[in-house]
């Protein structure tokens, strides 16, 4: 966005009004909202991952040769919730270092 334009083409955002010093503040203020934001998926993902790891142990049969279908959900809601928090971190680095 031009420095020079009173509106953003985008969003329709009133930059005219605001000084350099407001506009990166606003800039600051929506990188930690979004850092933020990634900080609490993090968090959740993390619950997933627990929680399928408390069901692989609270389903499993040790006298059954064959995976009852509780554990193998539980399975995959453990692999879900680490590959979502593993993707998260990432996203988080990306966005720090923008």
């Amino acid at each position: 966005m031009s420095d020079k334009a009173a509106v953003c083409a985008h969003c329709g955002f009133v930059v005219d009004s605001l000084d350099a010093e407001s506009l990166e503040r606003k800039r600051r203020r929506r990188k930690a909202d979004h850092i933020h934001k990634l900080t609490t998926h993090s968090m959740l993902a993390m619950l997933v991952f627990v929680a399928g790891i408390a069901g692989i142990f609270f389903y499993r049969d040790e006298a059954s040769v064959d995976p009852s279908w509780q554990s193998q959900v539980a399975l995959v809601v453990t692999v879900l919730g680490f590959v979502w928090y593993i993707i998260n971190r990432m996203r988080m680095i990306a966005a720090r270092r923008k």
